[in-house]
Formats: structure tokens, sequence, C-alpha cells
């Protein structure tokens, strides 16, 4: 990416992937287009001008945001260790 990359730059960016290598069309994109797995950071899955909530005002209205379980495990590890309720050996 570059400076000054916006929300819509980086939605620009997974529309055009998906319409010029995926070879899909605009219809297809909105009628299959139903889940995106993306890491919580708010530029994916923020509130209100989030890529997420961006493709699907725009470009697939069924559109689900799920966030990465990796990422979740690894908050979860992470706390556990802080708390101190499992110790490193």
């Amino acid at each position: 990416m570059v400076d000054g990359a916006t929300f819509d730059t980086l939605k620009c960016i997974l529309v055009d992937a998906m319409l010029f290598f995926g070879d899909l069309n605009q219809d297809t994109i909105a009628s299959k287009l139903i889940r995106f797995i993306a890491n919580g950071v708010s530029v994916f899955q923020g509130v209100k001008t989030c890529v997420i909530v961006q493709l699907e005002d725009k470009n697939a209205p069924f559109l689900i945001g799920v966030n990465c379980m990796n990422q979740h495990t690894n908050l979860i590890v992470q706390i556990i260790f802080e708390l101190g309720i499992v110790g490193k050996n």
C-alpha cells in the first residue's frame, strides 16, 4: 500500500481484483460474495466507513464480515499469559 490510501482505495483494489483476476462481474459479486474474513483492525471492520461496510453498501448486499479466528486465538493466548493464568516454562 501507499501512504494516503483510504478505506475506499482498499475496497477498490479488492473489487478490481475480483473483476479482473477473478473474471467476475458486478452482478456475480453482489450475489456470491457473502463472507469477508479480516483481522479486527478498524480499516477492515470499523463501524461506518470500513472496507466491509463499503463492500456491503456498494457491491455485496448479503456480505457478512467475520473476524479472523487466528486473530481471536492469538489475543486470547496473549491475555492468558498476561494475566498469569498459565506460566511459561
